[in-house]
């Protein structure tokens, strides 16, 4: 089995080494049958240990080979394993001794066993993330552990033996329904009936089909009456439960190849979804930011400041000193100014009628 299972042996072990922990049951029952299979047979499943050989599960065949006298036996050596899992597995070997689960049953333990491989992978890579062979890679991200994790469900489903990952998540889904108060109560006791009927022996796609397929429908019809929902999406659901009625009618769909229309429904779903939201709801031009001007109250105020600013200098000292990138920008500066001072003098000379002095714009070294 792959994952951290995979860091599991199979040796030979001294069957006087191999100890019973007191979670396993003392009454082992009439053993006879299975100790003579197994003394024709060989022993075709290990017996399961920790590696220092406490048992985890095969309880009844270590006692099998115990009673046919045998001192060594081949066992699966599994290191790593929490104490959560072990018990868990130990349940799994005991309560299959007595009788097979049903597949309900089979459920529940696979959804501990699935929660607890995933966990025990979570320490192990913790535990490992910064050992030799470890370290961090050029990204800088932990480096992958030599062997894969793997699925925790299909090695839970192993585990539990019988039914596959698939079919068991399909009766954790079920049961999840049952529990959810979010789901209509049709729905609910639907999927109830479905876990009975399961129970009683009916194969389990043909109770989920029509369970899923429902839940389907009932998500099409949801969306038809979301206001939240653009009208191309619930155009599209509307859509969708029309020609799965139809295709009912004229053609008598089985289970399967209704779930298959119930399903492409929804993706037409989606699909519009995605359409509606790539889609500008209400496109407007962009106009370009307007240049705000200060007022007239600012202009005079610079003007009260700043009108006998060339008494403070000395021109002589200014021509004389100052870097030449300053003088650049003084040069532009008034520049500037006396291309402004024309503009507005145009515009004055338009609504008051009298003389202005001219004001001469300011040499260039070339005029010098």
């Amino acid at each position: 089995m792959e994952d951290h299972m995979n860091a599991a042996s199979f040796t030979e072990m001294a069957v006087d080494r191999i100890s019973v922990g007191a979670r396993h049951r003392k009454d082992m029952g009439d053993i006879g049958v299975l100790a003579e299979s197994i003394r024709r047979l060989g022993l075709l499943q290990p017996i399961t240990v920790t590696p220092d050989g406490v048992l985890v599960c095969g309880a009844r065949r270590l006692a099998a080979v115990k009673h046919l006298g045998w001192e060594r036996v081949m066992v699966c050596v599994r290191p790593g394993l929490s104490p959560r899992l072990a018990a868990l597995m130990a349940e799994r070997d005991e309560n299959m001794a007595r009788k097979q689960f049903t597949t309900s049953e089979a459920a529940t333990l696979y959804e501990e066993m699935k929660s607890e491989i995933a966990a025990d992978a979570a320490r192990r890579a913790q535990a490992t993330q910064f050992a030799p062979g470890h370290a961090p890679n050029q990204h800088g991200q932990p480096a992958a552990p030599p062997q894969a994790q793997g699925d925790s469900r299909v090695q839970a489903a192993q585990l539990v033996g019988g039914p596959s990952h698939a079919t068991l998540e399909k009766v954790v889904t079920l049961r999840e329904i049952v529990a959810d108060t979010y789901r209509t109560p049709q729905m609910r006791q639907t999927a109830a009936a479905g876990l009975q009927a399961i129970d009683a022996g009916e194969p389990v796609d043909r109770v989920f089909l029509p369970v899923r397929t429902a839940m389907r429908v009932e998500e099409l019809e949801s969306i038809t009456s979301d206001r939240d929902e653009s009208p191309e999406v619930r155009k599209a659901a509307r859509q969708g439960l029309i020609l799965m009625s139809k295709l009912q009618e004229e053609h008598q769909l089985s289970a399967s190849e209704l779930d298959r229309a119930a399903q492409v429904a929804l993706d037409r779903v989606n699909l519009a979804d995605r359409k509606a939201k790539r889609k500008p709801k209400n496109p407007r031009p962009v106009k370009p930011p307007k240049e705000k001007k200060a007022g007239m109250g600012a202009f005079g105020a610079l003007w009260v400041i700043h009108t006998d600013w060339p008494s403070q200098f000395d021109a002589t000292e200014v021509g004389t000193k100052l870097a030449d990138d300053k003088w650049d920008l003084f040069t532009q500066a008034i520049q500037a100014g006396v291309r402004f001072w024309r503009q507005a003098k145009e515009a004055r000379d338009g609504i008051v009628q009298h003389p202005a002095a001219e004001l001469p714009e300011p040499e260039s070294e070339g005029q010098r």
